[in-house]
């Protein structure tokens, strides 16, 4: 641990600069990645305890790539690729599915940040690898955060409709199941 702690505070001296700017660039890089394990998250889960059709779209737009695997129809779109959602009916789903489900997505996040935290600790070649695995800790642990809160994402540009973030969406069910 000591070593971490060395390390960090090297990216905060002038020589740590180019490494500080190449993690920040490398959470824009992985943002759209970090996106697709958390949709992935719920998509699972949601083909495990639903018999319908399931649709995940990273980015918005016009489609750039699409496959399906099984029941989990995948979309891609290189138009702001940092939203993202899942789609599966849940008509039939009690209220404790549907927040497993809405809980995937946030786990997935939180699974793929310890990775690299697990990584790091683990591997020490050099710095460029180190603020590498910063940037995908810090994308992963961004999304994690952003989706656990109770609050209104932004959706598509323009659009007038906010997003109830994962966490909202439970506590509304949680709300509405202690009536």
């Amino acid at each position: 641990m000591v070593y971490s702690n060395a390390n960090l505070s090297n990216y905060f001296t002038l020589d740590g600069l180019p490494w500080l700017f190449c993690a920040w660039i490398c959470i824009y890089i992985f943002r759209p990645f970090a996106t697709f394990i958390h949709e992935l998250g719920h998509a699972f889960i949601a083909w495990i305890l639903t018999k319908e059709q399931i649709q995940l779209k990273v980015g918005y737009g016009k489609q750039f790539f699409s496959c399906r695997i099984n029941r989990i129809k995948i979309y891609f779109s290189l138009h702001n690729m940092v939203i993202g959602s899942t789609g599966f009916c849940d008509s039939n789903l009690s209220p404790l599915k549907t927040i497993i489900i809405l809980l995937a997505g946030p786990l997935f996040s939180a699974s793929a940040a310890y990775l690299g935290i697990f990584l790091n600790s683990q591997i020490h070649p050099n710095i460029l690898l180190d603020a590498i695995s910063v940037g995908w800790i810090c994308s992963h642990g961004l999304c994690f955060i952003r989706n656990l809160i109770p609050l209104y994402l932004e959706g598509r540009q323009g659009d007038q409709n906010k997003v109830p973030s994962d966490g909202l969406q439970i506590y509304k069910i949680l709300k509405e199941s202690f009536k």
